[in-house]
């Protein structure tokens, strides 16, 4: 049972997708991606890209919050990804990224929560979990659910790309917004080595970046 508090963060996200304009407003947003050979990836608040370089025999995903499928597509179109496992909860987004993805054997998309659907994935190698601002949105009980299912299953030689706040503790920062401290995540992945970029800073002591690593 979801809280209200994320049910209504869901309705808000699905409801961006169930729009009329949405598959083709989502389209041409793919289009200014590829067009701009996807150089998002290497902003100073997104660790996947360096990430990617740096663990590039990696060749399994897990992309939380896949939205309509433009990063699970990059995956296995520019980064010769095998298996991508695109999780959202949002259908009518799964339904767009199909549209705009078709034919692509290597993505498994999944209409589900990520703290149930990522605990039914049998992985058997080192696997890339990515986040895109997703869990800064979320309450802390949300988090701990998707992160403890994350640490359960992930093999050895896996990595987690978070592109999220972290910092000075606070909740609910202009509505949404949530910050939490580098002890505060390392606690949730006890064995596992975390590096922190400071390169982007939203304000004084609050930061946007980080990658953790299972050895």
């Amino acid at each position: 049972m979801k809280s209200s508090f994320n049910q209504i963060s869901f309705e808000t996200h699905d409801s961006q997708y169930e729009e009329s304009a949405a598959l083709e407003r989502e389209r041409e947003a793919l289009v200014r991606k590829e067009l701009a050979n996807y150089i998002e990836l290497y902003k100073s608040d997104h660790p996947q890209g360096k990430d990617l370089d740096k663990f590039n025999w990696v060749k399994c995903a897990v992309d939380i919050g896949s939205g309509t499928g433009w990063f699970s597509s990059y995956l296995v179109r520019k980064r010769g990804y095998e298996k991508v496992y695109a999780i959202e909860p949002s259908t009518a987004a799964v339904e767009i990224s199909k549209k705009l993805h078709p034919n692509i054997d290597g993505i498994e998309w999944i209409d589900g929560f990520a703290e149930e659907e990522i605990l039914r994935l049998n992985l058997t190698e080192p696997t890339f979990f990515n986040f895109m601002c997703v869990l800064s949105h979320m309450p802390d009980d949300l988090v701990i659910s998707i992160c403890d299912a994350i640490y359960k299953i992930s093999p050895v030689g896996s990595f987690v790309s978070f592109s999220e706040n972290w910092g000075n503790a606070s909740a609910n920062v202009g509505g949404c917004w949530h910050v939490r401290t580098p002890q505060w995540w390392a606690s949730r992945f006890m064995d596992w080595h975390f590096e922190f970029s400071t390169t982007f800073s939203h304000s004084s002591g609050v930061y946007k970046g980080f990658t953790a690593f299972k050895f």
